[in-house]
């Protein structure tokens, strides 16, 4: 069986378990991230062009940290998120991560409207959201303890959102009629 279908196969196995445990207890657990670092990087070393395939892994779980590290950093989301978006771009390599990382973004904004939405948290969710971005348009100092006093809307179980952005990627690459 080729390399690419084992990293499909194993990506697969690794976004539903984090989905699963997401919903389950609000974790991403680590050793999972390991577990495919290590499978990904061995099945790259196995290839008959291992560097190229390595460096390309890698600039993939570049791309999905450097676009999702700015969401933590503005507490949008766990550093288990950040971690599996990175894991899922050592997985599909740079031009893929980004559309991953978009996708899930939209897919992640969608759930977070049905959130807010099923809990009525209108008024916190927009508090938020303003004392989340009037910093970046303000000019000058700003105060930004403010913004950590408001209350949370809800944790939101990221990783079902890369999930699903993540299965829909891949089932494009074998079902290619499914588009949006």
């Amino acid at each position: 069986m080729p390399i690419s279908i084992w990293l499909d196969l194993l990506l697969t196995v690794l976004v539903v378990s984090a989905a699963v445990t997401d919903l389950a207890i609000r974790k991403i657990p680590n050793l999972f991230l390991l577990l495919a670092w290590c499978a990904v990087i061995s099945l790259h070393l196995a290839d008959t062009a291992p560097l190229p395939a390595i460096g390309t892994a890698l600039g993939g779980a570049l791309v999905g940290f450097a676009l999702f590290l700015p969401l933590y950093v503005v507490r949008g989301m766990a550093a288990g998120d950040v971690k599996l978006m990175s894991t899922v771009g050592l997985f599909l390599g740079p031009a893929e991560a980004v559309q991953a990382c978009i996708f899930t973004w939209c897919a992640g904004g969608i759930m977070a409207l049905v959130m807010i939405l099923f809990t009525r948290r209108w008024s916190d969710a927009y508090a938020n959201l303003r004392s989340l971005l009037l910093p970046m348009v303000r000019i000058g100092p700003t105060v930004q303890a403010a913004s950590l006093t408001r209350p949370s809307v809800g944790s939101m179980p990221y990783g079902l959102a890369i999930a699903v952005t993540t299965l829909w990627l891949l089932a494009q690459r074998y079902f290619p009629t499914i588009s949006l």
